[in-house]
Order: structure tokens, then sequence, then C-alpha cells
């Protein structure tokens, strides 16, 4: 079984935050503050969070799922580009897909 959701983003802030990640001046920041979080939650309970974390010496887009209960389930290989685009998760019963999208292209 498949499950589409999406995460819908005001194109400033989308644009704003994908100008961080590729920035080369990130001055002395933590490796643990979030800069920007997405999320959805599934018809079961499970979410998704797609962070943008400022990492050191780079920030980067870590995905998680998360089950009901709060518990992580698994994470994607950290991106280092953009937030923009589809983040898939497949468990053994189901997958989950989350497509963060700038709300100007969003024909929902």
């Amino acid at each position: 079984m498949i499950e589409k959701r999406y995460a819908i983003v005001p194109d400033e802030t989308l644009e704003s935050f994908n100008r961080d990640l590729n920035s080369t001046d990130h001055g002395e920041k933590d490796g643990n503050i979030i800069i920007l979080a997405v999320g959805e939650t599934f018809s079961d309970g499970y979410q998704v969070d797609i962070k943008i974390v400022a990492g050191d010496p780079t920030p980067y887009v870590d995905a998680v799922l998360f089950d009901e209960g709060g518990s992580e389930v698994m994470c994607l290989e950290p991106c280092f580009d953009e937030i923009e685009g589809e983040y898939t998760f497949m468990t053994e019963e189901k997958t989950y897909n989350l497509i963060v999208i700038k709300d100007s292209e969003c024909h929902l």
C-alpha cells in the first residue's frame, strides 16, 4: 500500500531555506539547530518530518519516519542541496511518500 501526502510551503520560505542549504557562510552555528521543519501525519498515525539542520560544517536535510507512538522507524540519507522534492519511506506494510512543494507549483 502506498500513501502520499503533500507539504506545501510558501515560495519565499522554500527559496530562502534552499539558499541557506547552499550558502558557504554558516557562521558559528550549533550543529543541532533546526532551521526549518515540515511534516505530515499519515492515516495510520505515522509521521514524516523533514528538517533543515544547521550541521557542522554545512546544513543538511534530515528526513525521518516516526510511528504512531513517536518512535523513529527509519531515516533517509542526509541531503545537502534542497528540501523541495519527494521523500519515500518503505516499511514491510506500507510506503509513505511526502512531497515538499512550493505553494505556486501546487495544483491539487
